[in-house]
């Protein structure tokens, strides 16, 4: 297990290179430019110097005035220093600005994966259980319609009905205005308001897929020998489910699972944006659209890093849950 453990990190590290090489390469490469904005800015001023010259002393003062394999050996060099600058559209540091938003999106993906597991998961049991009955049909109905439906257009609908008709919950933010005046109690049941229609938008939009996954895997299980000589020696089928069937789903769960982390962390961008949510979606999605690179770049390499963790957790607990899995 130590030797497969070295060789699966040293192949993380070689692709979180290789993949913060192309990010970087990429930014470089798009249309928005946050220092030509700035130097267009400077340039309109009294007694300003031109464009051209802003544009000049703006470059050379990020390393922009370098070639792209050059600009990214500089940054590689201050980021393994834990150096990654200040962000350009939020004039702080890179990691405060990271720090002071992302926990919003941890809190809507927690709550999102218990509401998704306590669901999903029961109801793909079901589902198997009881195949091509109207229950079944159900299900899969209603795990397709949460597969179909586009995050956007599922949020914007919520937001129609239970904030403009109904009027239940407020359109967009994360606080009410008289928030600073409530008791910490209070402002934690406000900030829990707001994240309800964010809440059950993802919990629709991903329900589904969980549902399927569940359902697929626990058919197949079903019909395989064992389950049979199980039910033949007289097992209660309340026990050939639970301690027999379900545990041997748990390796595809493993599998479904295993991007959990750089979801948890990397937010939801669409979500976060329709309802304003100050995540780290959100904040990311700005600085991606005004040109902030030493942001971008944290924010896509703290995700390739996290990726990849997820995937070595994914490995090692594919052992845990099946002793038959083992490394030759």
């Amino acid at each position: 297990m130590s030797k497969f453990l070295i060789r699966r990190v040293a192949f993380a590290i070689l692709i979180i290179f290789f993949g913060s090489f192309i990010t970087y390469a990429v930014i470089r490469m798009l249309p928005t430019s946050f220092v030509e904005s700035m130097a267009m800015k400077l340039a309109q001023l009294p007694n300003a110097k031109s464009y051209q010259e802003w544009l000049d002393q703006l470059n050379a003062n990020y390393g922009l005035d370098l070639n792209i394999f050059s600009g990214f050996l500089r940054w590689a060099s201050n980021a393994l220093r834990g150096e990654f600058g200040d962000s350009w559209a939020y004039t702080i540091p890179v990691v405060d600005q990271f720090k002071s938003v992302v926990w919003y999106s941890v809190i809507i993906q927690i709550f999102t994966l218990v509401i998704e597991l306590i669901v999903s998961i029961p109801l793909g049991i079901t589902a198997a259980k009881r195949q091509y009955s109207k229950t079944d049909y159900g299900v899969t109905v209603f795990a397709l319609l949460g597969i179909s439906l586009p995050s956007f257009f599922f949020a914007s609908m919520m937001r129609y009905v239970f904030a403009v008709k109904l009027q239940w919950f407020e359109l967009y933010g994360i606080i009410s205005r008289n928030h600073i005046f409530m008791n910490p109690l209070e402002q934690i049941g406000d900030i829990a308001w707001h994240l309800v229609l964010p809440v059950a938008t993802l919990m629709m939009t991903s329900i589904g897929g969980l549902m399927r996954y569940t359902r697929t895997n626990m058919l197949e299980v079903l019909n395989a020998d064992y389950i049979r000589t199980a039910r033949a020696k007289g097992l209660p089928e309340k026990r050939v489910i639970n301690q027999h069937a379900f545990r041997n789903t748990l390796i595809p769960l493993v599998t479904y699972f295993s991007y959990l982390l750089p979801v948890m962390f990397g937010g939801f961008m669409i979500t976060e944006q329709i309802f304003a949510i100050p995540g780290i979606g959100y904040t990311a999605f700005n600085a991606m659209t005004q040109g902030d690179i030493p942001f971008t770049m944290f924010y896509m390499v703290f995700i390739i890093i996290l990726t990849q963790i997820s995937l070595i957790i994914a490995d090692v607990m594919y052992a845990v849950v099946d002793p038959r899995v083992r490394i030759s």
